[in-house]
Formats: structure tokens, C-alpha cells, sequence
């Protein structure tokens, strides 16, 4: 195969790739494929808010009360408790629902994602 030939090859599988990811991420699976796949074992193991944020590493965050969470929205807050809604990979349809206490430790998970 010529030079030439090559490079339109490998542009040519760099489009398709492009467009798989473009795909996924419009679509929300690839949020949802990354939370699953990667992360998930280790958010569960988390005990800080800085571990959590090591791990999720790619996201938005605001505070959000219970009934704003899916899976959460009958945990009770107690009054040294918040919880932080992340939004895996900036996507608003991938959130993940952690409750801290004051000094940053965790206290409960919810995987909203799911």
C-alpha cells in the first residue's frame, strides 16, 4: 500500500472513531459506558470528598437536596450533611449523588447514572 494510501486510511479511521465518540456522547452512553466501566468500583470505595473527586476526575458538581437525586431521594439529611450531585463527564443525564458530612468523609452513594 502507497504512503498516500496509508494516510487516507488512517483518516479515514480517525473520522469513524470521531464519529463513534460524537455518537456516544450526544447520545449519553458514553457517560454511562465510562461510569460503569471505570469507575464504579472505585466510587463505592471512596471515603472523602477529595478521593471521590480523584476518581471521577471528569465533571461538573453542585449541591442538590434528596429529592433531587433518583436514587436518593429518600435519604433523610441530617443537619451536618450535604449532598453533591456530579455530573460524569459534564452530562447532565450521568449523575452521581454523594452525601459528606462536615468534614468531607462520605456517607452514602447513589449511582443515578444507573
Amino acid at each position: 500500500m502507497s504512503r498516500s494510501k496509508k494516510k487516507i486510511a488512517a483518516i479515514v479511521c480517525v473520522s469513524i472513531v470521531a464519529l463513534i465518540v460524537i455518537g456516544l456522547y450526544s447520545s449519553g452512553e458514553l457517560a454511562y459506558g465510562y461510569a460503569c466501566t471505570f469507575l464504579e468500583h472505585s466510587i463505592m470505595a471512596a471515603k472523602s470528598r477529595t478521593e471521590m473527586e480523584r476518581i471521577v476526575v471528569l465533571f461538573s458538581s453542585h449541591e442538590i437536596r434528596p429529592e433531587q437525586s433518583m436514587w436518593g431521594k429518600h435519604y433523610n439529611l441530617s443537619p451536618d450533611e450535604i449532598m453533591i450531585q456530579y455530573r460524569i463527564l459534564w452530562d447532565s443525564g450521568c449523575p452521581l449523588d454523594v452525601v459528606y458530612d462536615t468534614k468531607g468523609e462520605v456517607k452514602a452513594v447513589f449511582t443515578s447514572y444507573e
